[in-house]
């Protein structure tokens, strides 16, 4: 007798022979789900380990422009109380000019080199015409980053220096107003180191200096100071240009007979617009020869 096959034991039969075929997709899908979970929580974190590094970027960086102008700040006060002193010494200085120890040489001929009006734009100082009295100083003078002239030189002087720096042509200064305490000591130095013939080739005697009018600047170009600046860029677009802002070359190469000095292509005078331009026009260097003034070495 033939028996008929249960059916009550087919589906565990089923799943037991297809226990792969379920398995399998759902540990997958659970995979899958437990990849997708930690991959957001790490960018999670990433994104919040960035927020947090960029807030402490963006703390150094406002730390950074605070001290950067705190420091402007004190600099300016600094360079405030420097001036402010400074102006203190000179006033001090000119009170007790009788105790200086000033060489005699530097007062000869005081009574007769006077030029009639110190306080022109014009005014020609050289070694046969000085300052009356020697200690006389410009009432008008402004300091533009360390720049001490007097006040439309200044601003003619800073117009210059902007248009040569936009033109690629920028150059610093070394040197502008000396007062004539200031005169005694620098003048009194280079007659220790080369003796008063020497040094009159190139130092003015205090009271002839025409740095001590406010209208003169000695400029540089980069490191290179004094006579080297002759060969620079720069002093030929001051060449070209000067004028145009009324500045000259004030002690040109070969006139040393005429100006007393020997050439300075860093030294540059103010004189206004209108008589730089006109020197030019008419091939004139030596404001002694434009005006008809006596120059050369001191009066004997």
């Amino acid at each position: 007798m033939r028996y008929r096959r249960s059916h009550t034991h087919s589906a565990p039969s089923f799943v037991r022979r297809h226990w792969l075929i379920i398995f399998i997709p759902t540990l997958t899908a659970a995979l899958c789900l437990l990849f997708l979970a930690y991959s957001n929580n790490q960018q999670v974190a990433a994104a919040t380990k960035l927020a947090a590094d960029q807030k402490v970027a963006f703390a150094k960086i406002d730390a950074q422009v605070k001290a950067t102008l705190q420091k402007r700040i004190d600099d300016a006060r600094q360079a405030e109380a420097e001036a402010r002193a400074s102006a203190e010494a000179d006033a001090k200085a000119r009170a007790a000019q009788t105790a200086l120890k000033v060489p005699l040489s530097s007062t000869a001929n005081a009574t007769n080199c006077a030029v009639k009006s110190p306080e022109s734009l014009q005014v020609v100082v050289n070694k046969k015409h000085c300052f009356s009295p020697l200690d006389w100083a410009p009432s008008d003078l402004v300091d533009a980053a360390g720049t001490l002239l007097r006040a439309e030189a200044s601003t003619q002087f800073q117009a210059m220096s902007t248009a040569a720096t936009v033109a690629g042509q920028g150059f610093g200064v070394s040197s502008s107003y000396r007062s004539y305490t200031t005169q005694i000591t620098t003048y009194n130095y280079w007659v220790s180191i080369s003796g008063s013939i020497q040094a009159d080739t190139y130092s003015a005697r205090p009271g002839y200096s025409e740095h001590q009018s406010g209208l003169a600047v000695d400029v540089k170009a980069g490191s290179c100071v004094l006579s080297c600046f002759s060969g620079s860029s720069q002093y030929y677009w001051l060449a070209e240009h000067a004028v145009d802002y009324g500045f000259i070359q004030r002690y040109p190469e070969g006139l040393t007979s005429i100006t007393g000095y020997e050439p300075e292509p860093w030294h540059w005078r103010y004189v206004g617009t209108a008589v730089a331009k006109d020197m030019k026009t008419k091939g004139i260097q030596t404001l002694e020869q434009y005006y008809g003034i006596t120059g050369g070495d001191y009066a004997g």
